[in-house]
């Protein structure tokens, strides 16, 4: 309805003469207007809000609205505001909205709007947006956002109906730029899917509890937990899942984080759903859920890590436990700048041991004090070739601090340690071994004698059945010269073809599966001229080769020189045995290691044969005290090394064997178990 002007002025008129205000009835008395025409008036000018109606009682009055006129509020406004009739003709549009469109307002105010500037600033939601505003003319309210100067801006859209002063309908179209706002609510949600997903997929554990109740756990807690899910954990106490024990402390740590102080990273057992512990390293910090204080923890679990750290402290303690009980001497020093050798820095038992020193006065030596002085040009020779190529094998000879020469095989390599340089020198003190390598040799001679010269025919065989070697008999018995035979003959050129196909089933056999394999048998020899002699041979296979060696007895007429042979061929086992020290290791007085040597020593066929007996079962009844009385000290403090002793063990065929022994106990996979180096000593 358009109000008469003339009307609605004489109705603001007569309010003004009463501010105190009048109803209907008095208005209708004062003017002459009948009562629905004024009442249409007065509902006109409350919506406009040039007038303010109260009730007093069963009475509407009505006064003249004190408040500022819209208009000038409208233009002070920060935010965009723009009125239009039913048109969609600019009314109005304050500062803000003007600067938008970037045009004066007389270019804008009483145009349809589409015809207008802002066809360019609304862009693609234009027609949406003139929809809204024909909707707000017939009375329906819009609230949405829009996203006006080609995506640069965001605009919280409000579209209302009003009615104007004259009575005719309209819209008014409050924006508020929410550009700035609607970027940093973004980039909030990246952040918090960020971190979601950051805490989400953590390897590490996070608790999230307020007031002493979980709230959140990510699945790596789930997982620590044991919980199928995180509904088993949320809502539970924080402190169910730590060991009482340390109640205490994560409670003072819970206090200090709620107060904003840092509390330092705490290790404690947690407790799983199961009811078992789980070692990890925990630390909280303050933060607000919902304006309220929480706390966020991150949990590791150091599980592993503390199997770890034990490993390496039992490692450590079984190195140094081989590293003080082994007869070889091992000793570390360093180098000086100019690439000479300087201090020593660490020996071990045996250097001091076999060299005389003790170990303060070895920290006082250079490794060139210890050389003898005929080995000293050598040592100079090796010294440089070590800086070359960072480690050498050599021989020398040592001098001990009672004069004592000992020559000795050395291993050494150069090593870095935490930013220094040092040698470690493995030394083994080979006096025995050459003694033994003089024996051998001498004993090689005595063999080569007897080979040569003893009445038996014999030939070393190869594999492929070549004869490498053969002596004056097996000449005298073929008929055949040593230069026709060694490298040229295979000794299957002696065998009579009715022989040979079960000869060589035995050489096969005896390379596959030597215990199977006959070790004596007779066969018929065919000498150069065609002679056939009946032989009684004996043949074994050489440890640790593809050869045999062969006897040959004539017993066409000569058994007797069986025993000969016999003697012959135990000469030759003798011949090729070795000397190594003896290690074994036992656990709960069960044997579990064994080396060859030791096998050897103790006269069992392999070191399995032995594994898994008790260790008192190879000790001498002699002997058996001072071994239990050894173990027990050694179980009541293992770092104390049993000393170097005499004994007498047992064989496994009950026979004794006299022994020099140490032993040293250490931890082996967490177990107490006692490690013992022997060697045997030949009265």
């Amino acid at each position: 309805m358009v109000l008469n002007r003339e009307i609605t002025t004489r109705i603001t008129d007569l309010l003004v003469e009463h501010p105190q205000g009048l109803s209907i009835t008095e208005i209708v008395k004062k003017i002459d207007i009948n009562r629905n025409t004024a009442g249409r008036y007065l509902d006109n000018l409350l919506v406009s809000g040039q007038v303010e109606m109260r009730h007093f009682g069963m009475a509407k009055i009505y006064a003249l609205s004190n408040r500022i006129p819209q208009s000038a509020m409208l233009s002070i406004s920060s935010d965009l505001v723009m009125q239009l009739d039913s048109g969609l003709r600019i009314i109005f549009a304050n500062e803000p909205f003007l600067k938008m469109f970037g045009v004066p307002s007389a270019e804008l105010f009483g145009k349809n709007i589409e015809y207008t500037a802002a066809v360019t600033v609304f862009g693609d939601a234009l027609e949406n947006f003139i929809q809204r505003l024909r909707d707000g003319v017939f009375g329906k309210e819009w609230r949405s956002s829009l996203t006006l100067n080609n995506g640069d801006q965001i605009f919280s859209c409000h579209i209302y109906p009003i009615a104007f002063s004259d009575g005719r309908k309209g819209v008014s179209v409050l924006l508020e730029d929410i550009t700035e706002f609607r970027r940093n609510e973004c980039a909030l949600r990246e952040s918090e899917d960020r971190y979601r997903k950051l805490v989400e997929i953590s390897p590490d554990a996070v608790i999230l509890h307020c007031d002493g109740k979980i709230i959140y756990v990510n699945p790596a807690a789930q997982k620590l937990i044991g919980a199928q899910n995180p509904e088993e954990i949320v809502g539970k106490p924080v402190l169910d899942f730590i060991e009482p024990g340390f109640y205490n402390a994560v409670k003072e740590n819970i206090k200090k984080d709620l107060d904003g102080e840092s509390s330092p990273p705490m290790e404690l057992q947690m407790l799983r759903l199961n009811g078992t512990s789980v070692t990890v390293e925990g630390r909280g910090v303050r933060t607000l859920i919902g304006g309220k204080s929480a706390v966020q923890v991150a949990i590791r679990d150091i599980t592993e890590r503390k199997r770890a750290e034990l490993a390496v402290r039992e490692s450590e303690e079984k190195f140094r436990s081989l590293f003080n009980n082994t007869n070889d001497m091992i000793l570390v020093h360093s180098i000086t700048s100019d690439g000479k050798s300087g201090q020593y820095i660490e020996v071990n038992d045996a250097a001091c041991r076999v060299l005389k020193y003790n170990k303060e006065e070895f920290l006082n030596l250079l490794p060139q004090d210890l050389v003898a002085p005929e080995s000293l040009e050598l040592t100079r020779q090796s010294g440089r070739q070590l800086l070359k190529n960072g480690h050498i094998t050599t021989e020398s000879v040592l001098q001990s601090k009672d004069l004592k020469k000992i020559p000795v095989e050395i291993s050494a390599h150069i090593f870095e340690f935490r930013g220094q340089t040092l040698v470690l020198a493995i030394i083994r003190d080979v006096t025995e071994r050459q003694q033994a390598i003089r024996a051998l040799k001498e004993s090689e001679d005595r063999y080569r004698a007897v080979f040569e010269n003893t009445g038996t025919a014999s030939v070393l065989v190869e594999e492929n059945t070549m004869i490498s070697l053969a002596n004056a008999g097996f000449e005298r018995m073929s008929g055949y010269s040593k230069s026709e035979i060694e490298g040229k003959m295979r000794w299957t050129e002696f065998v009579v073809k009715e022989d040979l196909e079960r000869m060589l089933a035995q050489h096969k056999l005896r390379r596959q599966s030597g215990q199977k394999a006959l070790k004596h048998y007779e066969f018929r020899f065919i000498t150069r001229s065609g002679d056939l002699r009946n032989i009684f041979l004996t043949v074994d296979l050489i440890p640790g080769t593809g050869q045999s060696i062969t006897s040959l007895m004539d017993i066409t007429g000569q058994r007797a020189k069986e025993d000969a042979l016999v003697a012959s061929e135990e000469r030759c086992r003798r011949l090729l045995e070795q000397l190594f020290d003896a290690i074994a290791i036992h656990k709960n007085q069960k044997i579990s290691y064994l080396n060859e040597k030791a096998a050897k020593i103790l006269g069992a066929a392999t070191p399995q044969d032995l594994i898994g007996r008790s260790i008192f079962d190879l000790i001498h009844s002699d002997s058996r005290r001072d071994m239990e009385e050894r173990i027990r000290k050694m179980s009541t403090d293992h770092r104390v090394p049993a000393p170097v002793l005499r004994e007498k063990f047992l064989r496994v065929d009950g026979t004794p064997v006299t022994v020099e022994v140490m032993a040293m106990s250490f931890f082996d996979n967490g177990v107490p178990a006692v490690q013992v180096v022997f060697r045997e000593i030949v009265s």
